[in-house]
């Protein structure tokens, strides 16, 4: 039994200096940058100017948004069948979450320097991340407490019962109906945003089970 849709997304504005400072943090504690980082060698100041160049992009040009909407029947029915449990109510919530700037831009911004542009790419991807774990820990789907919670993959079978994929049409629909958002988000056909650093997940949540009296 599925709650109303909402009748428009909630959009929210976020700061981007906690994720840009999170994002980097991440970056300089994996091997592939730390190890060259601490090497004080031409290479580690490649790198570290790449890092400084690469967050100044990012901090010129991402607006990180995010917008939430609870979804009815009418959002889902082009989509695989969810795993609503019968007779027990159920919220199915998606969160449509972007930092709003596109790969073409940065890396003209960069000067076409191919190794900060490779560090922005790998920044904003951390960066967006981030955005991500705040929200799932701030409880963005708005379901009641107690209730348990789970994502969903956007995927479809292949009809044969073999190997499923990424469901690009559920992408293209359910960015429909974030539309009064207006993130600026598209889907390509191979279900790919644009912006690339984009995200989009969908939760269901669902009521207690009722102990039989």
């Amino acid at each position: 039994m599925l709650h109303e849709a909402a009748a428009a997304p909630q959009v929210r504005h976020h700061p981007l200096g906690p994720l840009l400072d999170e994002a980097e943090a991440r970056l300089r504690r994996r091997p592939d940058y730390a190890r060259p980082l601490a090497g004080g060698t031409a290479r580690a100041r490649g790198i570290a100017a790449a890092l400084r160049e690469a967050r100044a992009c990012v901090a010129a040009m991402a607006r990180p948004r995010s917008a939430v909407l609870a979804l009815g029947s009418a959002h889902l029915s082009a989509m695989q069948p969810l795993p609503v449990p019968a007779g027990r109510p159920a919220l199915v919530t998606a969160c449509l979450m972007t930092l709003g700037h596109g790969q073409p831009a940065a890396f003209d911004w960069l000067g076409r320097d191919y190794l900060a542009h490779h560090v922005q790419t790998e920044l904003s991807r951390e960066a967006l991340f981030a955005l991500g774990r705040r929200l799932r820990d701030a409880g963005s789907g708005g379901a009641p407490a107690g209730w348990a919670t789970r994502r969903l993959a956007l995927m479809a079978g292949d009809g044969d019962g073999g190997r499923r994929r990424w469901d690009a049409g559920a992408v293209q629909g359910l960015l429909a109906a974030f539309r009064g958002a207006d993130l600026g988000v598209q889907a390509i056909e191979s279900g790919c945003f644009e912006p690339l650093h984009t995200l989009l997940s969908l939760t269901l949540a669902t009521a207690p089970a009722v102990a039989p009296s």
